[in-house]
């Protein structure tokens, strides 16, 4: 496969890092956990719905900068065959301009695949990846009030509501340029982990011609704080075209 499609092809599975945007923007106490069901619709298919589980741990000093990790599973990444656990090193103080560029201000992403074990990104890796494909994207949350969400488990919440906007380009050499962008809002309740309640939104991706459509929404199910001492970290190999070409 040649070398820009195989870029183009990876990095359109990063367009799904905005929606992990806004969980970066409250992080809670080491430990805290949340799932949530995701549903999703394209036209003229079916529904289908899923559970994702997003999480904290510790991530010690990093140049002097106090991080934490946001974990999130199971998910793919970099167009990986498999899901894995998903795990952006992040500083402790964030807020919402840092969270939408939650790509670039990592220290470290490690992606976890339960066949092929674990690897990491760091920042430089990112850089040269996103040069390559002239990758640009912004981000915003806009305050749009207050109202109630009822979560998957019919429980309502009082929330700070949001309007998400999200776009994603690249523009290679020899391929396509791809758009996305992702229309919506997201329910906050400062009270939970992570503080998102319910997302939901409208993804659009682009490419020449063409246009595909998809709807989204996230609700929480659960959530509640692990005390025990996770296990070790295992960061495995670094990253290299060669994880591409295997994904």
């Amino acid at each position: 496969m040649r070398l820009f499609p195989l870029l183009t092809l990876a990095l359109a599975a990063v367009t799904a890092h905005a929606q992990w945007e806004i969980f970066a923007e409250r992080m809670p106490e080491d430990g805290s956990w949340a799932t949530y069901r995701v549903t999703r619709k394209k036209a003229d298919e079916p529904a289908t719905t899923s559970v994702i589980r997003i999480s904290s741990r510790d991530g010690t000093v990093v140049q002097g900068t106090p991080c934490v990790w946001l974990e999130i599973s199971p998910v793919k990444w970099l167009g990986s065959r498999n899901q894995g656990r998903l795990s952006f090193l992040i500083p402790r103080a964030m807020d919402g301009e840092k969270a939408s560029r939650l790509l670039f201000i990592s220290r470290e992403i490690l992606f976890t695949d339960p066949e092929k074990g674990p690897w990491y990104m760091r920042p430089e890796d990112v850089t040269w990846l996103t040069d390559k494909v002239s990758l640009a994207s912004t981000c915003t949350s806009t305050p749009e009030g207050n109202g109630a969400a009822t979560d998957a488990a019919g429980k309502e919440h009082s929330c700070a509501i949001g309007r998400l906007a999200s776009r994603l380009a690249i523009d290679p050499p020899f391929a396509k340029a791809q758009v996305t962008e992702i229309n919506g809002r997201v329910w906050r309740d400062e009270t939970t982990p992570f503080c998102v309640v319910r997302a939901e939104w409208t993804e659009t991706a682009r490419k020449g011609d063409e246009a595909k459509i998809e709807t989204k929404t996230l609700e929480l199910l659960e959530s509640g704080r692990d005390t025990t001492t996770p296990p070790p970290i295992v960061h495995g190999e670094g990253f290299s075209l060669w994880r591409l070409i295997r994904r």
